[in-house]
């Protein structure tokens, strides 16, 4: 498939320190209620939002979809692009965050750190603290994540990150795309490993100072965490905690999926959007 912008225009791109940002922006028509910006997952793209993203522009968002090139890859670098590309495009009122996998523990450190920006944090099948896994992953990475070979391991793993049935029609069209944008620029698969020795510890110190509503998603079959619901239950306890109302934070599991509810099920993903929305007066 050819990746086609999502919105319907050719994406900006944002020069931040050596490399830049690519971004596209969903304008909601009438009167523009709140904005959302969306984070792709590591080692997925800005597409990744494109059923979600224009469901939440027609439900009245403005809806600015994001990926990067750049040579810092923490949590606080990528909360940083954030903060410009809002700049860049003069947004001065709390957005929206939502982030999958990786980025989703940005959601939370922004939050945390510059909740003058933030309305609301969005969180798809997050990554927000130190996981075991981590311990054997980081030096495994440095021989997996190679120009020679990393494009394959990575998608071979990717495919069996989606568990819904039945999955998106275009699904393995996405797939075969993506795989042929690393296969050209093989830096992709290192850029992969660098994302996975990053350390999620400042978003989960950050988690405690949260105090914006937070809708926390995980895939009920998202193979990346051994017991789901108590995973979820993890995030939704740190988040509910430093004395803010358990009711500011809202956890559910999406039945069926995997890593990328947004993709697998994005009907089920915005109805909890938009509920989610409506109960704390977001749009």
């Amino acid at each position: 498939m050819a990746f086609t912008p999502i919105f319907g225009s050719a994406p900006k791109l944002l020069a931040v320190g050596s490399g830049k940002i690519a971004y596209e922006v969903g304008r909601a028509a009438g009167t523009q209620k709140a904005v959302a910006v969306v984070l792709p997952g590591m080692g997925d793209l800005r597409q990744s939002y494109r059923f979600l993203g224009p469901k939440l522009v027609a439900h009245g968002v403005t809806t600015i979809a994001s990926s990067t090139d750049f040579q810092d890859f923490g949590i606080a670098a990528i909360a940083s692009d954030v903060i410009a590309i809002l700049d860049a495009e003069g947004i001065t009122q709390p957005a929206v965050i939502m982030g999958n996998s990786y980025t989703a523990a940005v959601a939370v450190y922004l939050a945390g750190t510059h909740p003058e920006r933030v309305a609301a944090i969005v969180g798809l099948s997050g990554f927000y603290r130190p996981m075991p896994a981590d311990t054997y992953f980081r030096p495994m990475s440095h021989v997996l994540f190679t120009t020679l070979y990393g494009t394959t391991v990575w998608v071979g793993y990717f495919k069996g990150l989606f568990k819904a049935s039945p999955l998106p029609a275009d699904m393995p069209e996405y797939i075969a795309a993506v795989k042929k944008i690393m296969s050209a620029e093989p830096i992709h698969a290192v850029i992969i490993g660098k994302y996975g020795r990053e350390s999620k510890a400042p978003a989960w110190e950050a988690a405690d100072l949260v105090n914006c509503p937070s809708l926390i998603l995980l895939g009920s079959q998202d193979p990346d965490f051994g017991d789901q619901a108590a995973e979820l239950e993890t995030v939704r306890s740190k988040l509910a905690g430093n004395g803010q109302p358990k009711t500011a934070v809202t956890a559910a599991l999406v039945p069926g999926t995997g890593h990328y509810p947004h993709a697998e099920d994005p009907e089920f993903v915005f109805k909890s959007i938009a509920a989610f929305f409506a109960a704390h007066a977001i749009a």
